[in-house]
């Protein structure tokens, strides 16, 4: 594994059956389920899921979350994934919405 490999990256993904209906909640716990024993965080949103993991590990949790939606028999997935990867150190979502808050405190 490279160096940028090991840093810790964040990724927003929304996961969804297509032909489903307007309700996909009980499938999106079906893929979010398939990310156990991976070396993740996972903070939940209403429309994306972060995840903040090892480039290999986010990548294996794209293909799980994908596939246990095939094995239910779902026939079409559509995915959205927004990747947000460092060079020089590791993701920190916790530090990031700090610093937000802290802008937004500010006037001017």
């Amino acid at each position: 594994m490279n160096k940028a490999e090991k840093r810790r990256q964040m990724m927003a993904i929304s996961i969804a059956p297509v032909g489903k209906g307007a309700h996909v909640g009980r499938y999106v716990a079906m893929a979010l389920r398939a990310l156990e024993g991976l070396d993740l965080e996972v903070q939940m949103g209403p429309m994306f899921t972060t995840l903040v993991g090892t480039w290999p590990v986010l990548a294996e949790a794209v293909a799980r979350m994908q596939n246990r939606l095939f094995e239910e028999g779902v026939e079409r997935v559509s995915v959205v994934i927004k990747l947000d990867a460092w060079r020089d150190r590791d993701a920190d979502p916790t530090g990031k919405m700090q610093r937000l808050h802290a802008y937004l405190e500010q006037r001017g």
